[in-house]
């Protein structure tokens, strides 16, 4: 017993010392996603960085989305691969129903994080809203 307090103890100390639970240096990322150019609502969007925890974000009906890390909003500065899947989630399927397979309208390598090469630079003190067109297959800043 008195280990286990003596390493609850030590890791505790590990994470103060470390920054564990401190708060991330994020800067806000917002943009749109188009599809043959008309904005794409209701699918998830995924900032994978070479480094660090990944963002997340989710269009609305004008494709328009802001990322979040974790429960934060915003992502760290530096470089991204990103991707963007149909949110597909449907009610409990009903089993008299034949299940529906969502089709893509684009290019489903912009799906996969090892494919995609939607590459953008998030970048400190600075606007941080792209555009990604997925049938250009292009992330711009704006």
């Amino acid at each position: 017993m008195k280990y286990r307090a003596s390493a609850l103890l030590l890791t505790i100390a590990f994470c103060c010392l470390s920054g564990c639970g401190s708060e991330l240096d994020l800067v806000p990322v917002t943009g749109k996603v188009l599809v043959d150019g008309q904005p794409y609502g209701n699918a998830k969007v995924l900032a994978y960085p070479t480094d660090g925890p990944s963002g997340f974000g989710m269009t609305n009906a004008q494709g328009e989305f802001e990322l979040a890390t974790r429960d934060l909003s915003g992502v760290k500065v530096g470089s991204y691969t990103f991707t963007v899947t149909p949110d597909a989630r449907e009610p409990v399927p009903d089993p008299n129903k034949p299940v529906v397979i969502l089709q893509v309208p684009y290019d489903s390598k912009y799906r996969d994080r090892r494919q995609s090469d939607l590459y953008h630079e998030v970048v400190a003190g600075g606007k941080n809203y792209i555009t990604i067109d997925l049938t250009a297959g292009t992330v711009t800043p704006q």
